[in-house]
C-alpha cells in the first residue's frame, strides 16, 4: 500500500525540522568551561609548529602556551563552540605579562609533574623566544621548550624593550583546528577577547608570530595589529617589530 500524503508530509516536516535545527548549530564563541580543557590541549598540539609536531615537544607545547592561561587567567580563555558543544578553537590571553609571570612561577610551575618533566639547569646564553621557529626541526627543539617552560622571563617580559610591556601590557596565544579555519571563528575570537580587555581598562595587547607564517600578519593586521614599530633585532633584518630567531611581534591598543 502506498504511503499517505499525510505521511509524506509528517517525513518531509521531520526532515525539514532536522536540517533547520543542523543549521542553527553554528559555531559560536563563549567562556571557557572546564570541561574544555582536554579539547584546548588537543588543539594546542594538533596546531603547533611543524618543527614541534613530534614527541617529546609536542607534549610539552601546550604546557606553556596553553594550560597556564587556563589556569591562571580563565576569565580571559575565550572558546570557539562548533555549535555542538565541542571546543574546536580557543583564544587565550594574561592581561598583565609581569603579573602572569609572577603567578605562573608561584602557581603554576609547582604543578608540573617533575619526575615527567625534569627541570634543566638554566642556559642564560640561550635566546628567548619562538624557540621552535628558531631551532628548527635539524635542532633539539624539546630542550629549547624546557628551557621556556622552566624559565620563561625573558620570552614573556622582553625585558630589552621595556616600552613594549608599558604600552602593550597584555598578551595572547589563539589555535583553532584546521578544518574550522578560514570561517571568521578567529576573528570573533579575537574579538571578544579585545572586548573584554577594554571593559576592564587593559592599555593594550601584544603577540608574538612565526616569522614564517605571512598569512597570520595578515589575518592580524586586518583585527587592528600592527608590527611593534622597533628594531628588535640589533638590525639584522632590517624590519621593525622581529626578534633575533625570526619571530614578529604585533601590538595593538584596546583602550
Amino acid at each position: 500500500m502506498a504511503p499517505s500524503n499525510s505521511k509524506i508530509a509528517g517525513a518531509r516536516l521531520q526532515q525539514l525540522q532536522r536540517v533547520m535545527e543542523e543549521s542553527s548549530r553554528r559555531p559560536f564563541i563563549r567562556a571557557y568551561g572546564q570541561a574544555d580543557l582536554e579539547a584546548i590541549m588537543h588543539i594546542c598540539r594538533v596546531t603547533a609548529h611543524s618543527a614541534a609536531a613530534q614527541e617529546p615537544a609536542n607534549t610539552i607545547v601546550p604546557l606553556i602556551f596553553a594550560l597556564p592561561y587556563v589556569i591562571l587567567h580563565p576569565e580571559y580563555t575565550f572558546v570557539l563552540d562548533n555549535g555542538h558543544g565541542d571546543c574546536v578553537g580557543y583564544c587565550v590571553a594574561a592581561p598583565c605579562s609581569a603579573t602572569y609571570l609572577e603567578r605562573y612561577k608561584s602557581e603554576y610551575l609547582p604543578t608540573i609533574d617533575r619526575s615527567l618533566y625534569p627541570p634543566p639547569p638554566p642556559c642564560p646564553g640561550a635566546i628567548a623566544g619562538n624557540e621552535i621557529e628558531r631551532i628548527g626541526k635539524n635542532g633539539d627543539v624539546a630542550a629549547a621548550l624546557m628551557q621556556r617552560l622552566y624559565y620563561p622571563d625573558e620570552s614573556v617580559l622582553h625585558s630589552k624593550w621595556p616600552g613594549l610591556l608599558k604600552d602593550y601590557p597584555a598578551h595572547l596565544h589563539i589555535d583553532i583546528l584546521p578544518e574550522y579555519q578560514g570561517h571568521g571563528g578567529g576573528k570573533n575570537l579575537i574579538a571578544a577577547l579585545l572586548a573584554k580587555l577594554q571593559a576592564d581598562s587593559v592599555r593594550g595587547i601584544h603577540l608574538m608570530k612565526s616569522g614564517e607564517n605571512k598569512g597570520a600578519e595578515v589575518f592580524y593586521g586586518r583585527m587592528g595589529f600592527e608590527r611593534y614599530p622597533v628594531i628588535m633585532d640589533g638590525g639584522e633584518s632590517g624590519e621593525i617589530g622581529r626578534k633575533t630567531g625570526g619571530g614578529v611581534c604585533m601590538v595593538q591598543k584596546s583602550s
